[in-house]
């Protein structure tokens, strides 16, 4: 290894721990053209990304100025065989430190090349503050553990973090990575899942800010841009990681723009982390490992999604090979100067790896796995105490993160007396809203099955048995409140606005789980809508509105397959359309069905992984129908692969439009309970023929776009979303607006638009569509995807093919 250790009288440079040429003081001319080196190439940055040039020639400027004339530099480079670089300072750097720290030396370069650029010897850059400890904690048995968390608050860039945590995966294969994902974006959160199981590598995808002030006059410090338990922004500063790490993290990857950028270029730092001049000193980075993290790795500008993935790919597949962490970040940086991709060259240089007294070398020395599942974790979870309503526990409980932020936000605010959690069978409602009462903490009552009365009553009664003032209303009134609605009303009312209205000593809010209401809920036949049968609409409305009369913080879940009507009182729930879930997030859940089948041990196992994709195409997003046919049919000892093979060729086939249903009796029990073809017989004449002309479009569009063709062909777009054939996502473009789709499981066995109609919509579509996507002024900001699909449209609208 070649050292050039700093202090702040001068360097000096070895190599193999042998001296190379004498000690070098720094003169005040070194220090103001290491500065300058800094401002230069954080110009070049931001200024001119794209003009290589310019940076290789930076590079030689560096070469021969930490050449000097006696070229000690350029000798170590050609007498050493290990070619790792490590540019290190005192732990407390002073201003020359820290000028020499701040150099760009990842653009090194000599005869026309960057040392980075060497296929079989690259160069391998790291920063260390203090000297290497000799006491440096063993590496266990394990393979690569890696916690992933990312966050992308709403009104921010939406990072595309669900392709990096994929490429991942893919690159790494989870043979030979434990890879835990914490779903909240937020750092409480990563904290409580990190506290559990705590692995070496950390990785945190988000926005970064390396000069964020939190109010005008106060010094500048490094952050991150996380989510708040609603989505929102907040930031997150290095004494928020550190204290999340708690000591256990040997590496940690902070995949955030200038993370590893200082806004003083070299500036000394007191103590408070501030400046002379009150600019900022300490980068995320460097403070991190100055906080005792062994080695972290940032990005020293900013930085573009698809090459932030490629290279954190690449980066895990070396360190899960058991790589020095500095040869590690080498590799992945290479194949990126070449790279046939603009964006990829242009951020070559921009990772930088820091390290403290004990980091360096490898993080990985073993290949067992860790059994993240916990070993009670096969345990059937329940949303209600009688044990009749099953959920997904924490570690399957993926893909919901949008959905859970949203139910927060109305049930903390006062806008709604709660939610309608309305969607297709088996999509997670009930998991959904088990979740939200994990998160709530309220007394949880929950009624299933029964919804007269008395059910209310007692489900209510048992969820405030811990409570005296609550409990003596209801033994005073059950008997008249379990016989009529009218009384009923009144008890929720009195328990609402009183001990259930806010928490103080004992008591506490409540809230109300009414899951599954589509049992009692019929079709009024025209397709416009549900009602609920005449002998509950009593009980139903007299429960909405005990929670809209009274001042309480207690709130009201419904779940529900339809939406319904009810007086006004169904306007008082905040509609939460529940869609399938996203191509990640049913990779999240294959993964962590794999993990959990390793303890079942059944046989030809790499035939079972390899129909997995195929699992995740037949289940369209239906993590229920994914459960089935993934965790308890592939991976299932008594489950022959044939048998799975035949079972996805007849779902495959059913997909299509087929009228069979497939022979396995519980998946075709299952495909009878969702319904779908009488779902979409329940839409009027007009409303399916807009459902089978929206398979127009290859993307789902902006509910804006969607209403603009109903308006032109006829149908009703509220009602296919209320009978959960029509999917509801986020739209790409604007995270804040609705997007919808036909429904992957329903999509199949519509009739297929003619060309004729293709064209109508297309042309009825195609403004709404276009203006919804950023029209001319944002389309630097529209995803590449979405310009295709907008060309496609387009020349669909005129009639090419």
């Amino acid at each position: 290894m070649i050292v050039v250790d700093a202090t702040s009288s001068g360097f000096e440079i070895t190599a193999g721990g042998n001296p190379v040429g004498s000690r070098r003081a720094f003169s005040e001319d070194d220090i103001g053209t290491l500065r300058e080196f800094a401002a230069t190439y954080a110009d070049l940055v931001v200024n001119k990304p794209d003009e290589s040039g310019r940076f290789l020639e930076l590079g030689n400027e560096l070469l021969r100025w930490i050449d000097g004339s006696g070229r000690s530099f350029s000798r170590a480079i050609d007498d050493s065989l290990d070619r790792r670089i490590e540019f290190r300072a005192t732990v407390s750097p002073g201003p020359e430190e820290w000028a020499f720290l701040s150099a760009p030396w990842e653009v090194l370069a000599r005869d026309g090349d960057f040392l980075a650029a060497g296929i079989e010897q690259q160069v391998a850059f790291s920063r260390r503050l203090g000297p290497p400890s000799a006491d440096i904690p063993p590496l266990d048995s394990y393979r690569l553990g890696l916690t992933f968390m990312a966050s992308s608050p709403r009104g921010q860039v939406e990072l595309d973090f669900e392709a990096e945590e994929s490429s991942i995966l893919e690159s790494v294969g989870d043979r030979k990575i434990d890879l835990i994902v914490e779903e909240s974006g937020n750092i409480t959160g990563f904290r409580d899942v990190y506290a559990t199981e705590p692995t070496p590598a950390v990785h945190l995808t988000c926005h970064g800010i390396n000069n964020w002030r939190p109010t005008p006059d106060a010094a500048p410090q490094a952050v991150l841009l996380t989510e708040d338990e609603y989505g929102d922004p907040t930031t997150t500063s290095s004494a928020d990681l550190i204290r999340a790490f708690n000591n256990r993290c040997r590496f940690a990857f902070v995949s955030a723009c200038l993370t590893s950028s200082s806004a003083s270029n070299g500036s000394e730092p007191s103590e408070d982390g501030t400046a002379e001049g009150g600019l900022f000193a300490h980068s995320m980075t460097s403070s991190l490992v100055r906080a005792g993290v062994p080695a972290v790795l940032g990005w020293a500008g900013s930085v573009l999604d698809g090459p932030a993935t490629a290279f954190a790919a690449r980066l895990y597949d070396g360190l899960a090979n058991q790589r020095d962490v500095a040869a590690a970040v080498a590799d992945a940086r290479q194949p990126m100067i070449d790279s046939e991709d603009d964006a990829e060259r242009r951020n070559w240089h921009l990772a930088r790896l820091w390290l403290g007294p004990e980091g360096g070398g490898p993080i990985v020395a073993g290949s067992k796995a860790r059994r993240l599942v916990p070993a009670d974790a096969a345990t059937q979870r329940f949303l209600d105490r009688k044990h009749v309503v099953p959920v997904a526990d924490a570690e399957m409980f993926v893909g919901r993160r949008r959905e859970t932020q949203t139910c927060l936000r109305v049930l903390d605010a006062n806008e709604k007396v709660g939610v309608l959690i309305q969607g297709m069978g088996r999509l997670g409602k009930s998991s959904l809203a088990a979740r939200i009462a994990s998160r709530k903490r309220h007394a949880l009552a929950v009624v299933h099955g029964a919804y007269d009365p008395l059910s209310f009553v007692d489900a209510v009664a048992q969820a405030v048995e811990n409570m005296p003032a609550a409990r003596e209303l209801i033994d005073d009134r059950r008997e008249a409140a379990g016989r009529s609605a009218i009384e009923l009303r009144r008890l929720l009312i009195d328990l609402l606005s009183g001990p259930c209205a806010q928490q103080q000593d004992v008591e506490g809010p409540l809230l109300l789980v009414v899951d599954d209401l589509e049992q009692i809920l019929e079709s009024t036949g025209d397709g416009e809508t549900h009602l609920i049968i005449p002998e509950y609409a009593e009980v139903i409305g007299a429960v909405i509105g005990a929670f809209a009369a009274a001042h309480t913080d207690s709130r009201l879940i419904i779940t529900s397959r339809f939406t319904f009507e009810l007086d006004d009182l169904a306007q008082r729930l905040h509609h939460l359309p529940l869609g399938p879930f996203k191509p990640t997030a049913r990779q999240k859940l294959a993964l962590r069905q794999r993990q959990r089948a390793a303890n079942n041990e059944p046989d030809h196992m790499d035939e079972r992984i390899a129909l997995v994709p195929r699992v995740l195409t037949v289940a369209a997003g239906n993590p229920g129908l994914q459960d089935l046919v993934g965790a308890r049919m592939l991976y299932s000892p008594q489950v022959q692969v044939d048998a799975v093979e035949q079972l996805l060729g007849e779902l495959e086939s059913w997909l299509k439009g087929a009228e069979d249903l497939p022979s396995e009796p519980e998946v075709r029990a299952f495909l009878e309970g969702l319904a779908v073809d009488h779902l979409v017989g329940q839409a009027d004449a007009a409303s399916r023929f807009l459902l089978s002309a929206l398979k127009t479009f290859e993307l789902p569009i902006p509910l804006v776009a969607a209403e603009s063709v109903a308006e032109t062909i006829g149908g009703s777009i509220d009602q296919l979303i209320g009978l959960g054939v029509l999917d509801v996502f986020e739209d790409v473009f604007a995270p804040q607006a609705r997007a919808v789709t036909p429904t992957r499981l329903v999509a199949g066995r519509l009739d297929e638009p003619g060309d004729a109609l293709r064209q109508e919509v297309a042309a009825a579509g195609l403004p709404e569509l276009f203006d919804a996507w950023g029209g001319v002024d944002n389309h630097d900001r529209r995803p590449a995807v979405l310009d295709v699909e907008l060309t496609r449209v387009a020349c669909t609208s005129l009639g090419v093919p």
